[in-house]
């Protein structure tokens, strides 16, 4: 008996404990065996009835079957080869789109103080980058920035940062 057919004894005699078909371990052991025994017996001869009636085992037959096969499986892997050389000609496109887009990016000039905005159809607007413009000039027209210590002493006075008064 094997390793398998063991496990599979224990687990349908203690299946058979556990809806207390039988008392004992010794006789749900002795159950499990007689009725593996009957099932694999069964299938035994099923399956070797099966087998003489299915399979002609002439070597002409045999050979036949392979040849079958094997054009099967060619033909199988040549549809693979030609999904995969489909793939690699897909790649192939999109890696020759996206160098000609990086190229046209690097090509076209930007004005850091423009940005380029375009509408949902692709074309640039025209306005836009003029509100954008000016509204970063004025910035720079006002005064420094509070970061580069562009201000003055009372803009940090101590009376202006706590309260001293009366409560």
């Amino acid at each position: 008996m094997s390793v398998e057919d063991v496990m599979k004894v224990n687990k349908l005699a203690q299946e058979l404990l556990n809806q207390k078909i039988v008392l004992t371990r010794d006789e749900a052991v002795r159950k499990a065996q007689e009725m593996l025994n009957k099932d694999l017996a069964e299938s035994h001869a099923s399956l070797g009835e099966s087998r003489q009636s299915g399979i002609d085992k002439s070597p002409e037959n045999l050979r036949n079957m392979l040849d079958r096969m094997k054009e099967r499986y060619d033909k199988q892997f040549e549809a693979y080869k030609q999904v995969l050389m489909a793939f690699e000609k897909e790649l192939m496109a999109l890696k020759s789109q996206i160098a000609s887009g990086a190229r046209r990016v690097e090509s076209q000039p930007r004005d850091p103080a423009k940005p380029e905005i375009k509408t949902a159809d692709g074309t640039p607007m025209p306005d836009a980058g003029k509100e954008y413009g000016s509204a970063a000039k004025s910035d720079a027209n006002k005064g420094g920035h509070h970061r580069s210590g562009n201000y003055k002493p009372s803009d940090v006075s101590v009376d202006k940062m706590f309260y001293f008064g009366n409560r």
